[in-house]
């Protein structure tokens, strides 16, 4: 069996550190205690991302779900002119296609997003104005839709 008794007293006493030696003991915890909060905080933002991309995702598909109903139930009037007609039908499958794209698109980025912002930089991966402007379009033709 093994003691303590049997190591040589050097092994033993503790030995004071050089004041150089602290230094860069401290210095290297500090950093390390940096780059843990800045992966916390990269963390937290990219749930945030995460969480913003369902809900816009969720509002496409409702407002997809929208297009279609206003496809589908909209009985034209005879007598309707039919420029206005088309223009109701062109906004409408706008709405639609648009809508579609940000719902497959924020799918995409709440699938991929992740990963890729875990090995990438994360401003390419997460960027929500590239993703956010196919509903931006598709709000605005059921706007128009709805007008005509």
């Amino acid at each position: 069996v093994f003691h303590s008794r049997d190591l040589p007293t050097y092994v033993l006493s503790p030995r004071p550190l050089s004041a150089a030696a602290m230094l860069a003991a401290d210095k290297l915890l500090l950093t390390s205690t940096i780059r843990k909060n800045a992966t916390e905080l990269k963390g937290k933002e990219l749930e945030l991302h995460k969480t913003n991309f369902d809900a816009v995702g969720t509002q496409a598909a409702v407002l997809a779900g929208f297009a279609v109903t206003a496809l589908v139930e909209f009985h034209v009037p005879e007598n309707a002119n039919q420029f206005l007609t088309g223009c109701y039908y062109v906004c409408t499958i706008i709405t639609l296609v648009a809508n579609l794209r940000c719902v497959s698109m924020t799918t995409c980025i709440t699938v991929m997003g992740t990963g890729l912002a875990l090995r990438i930089n994360g401003h390419r991966a997460c960027n929500p104005l590239l993703w956010v402007v196919g509903m931006g379009h598709g709000v605005d033709s059921q706007v128009h839709a709805a007008v005509l």
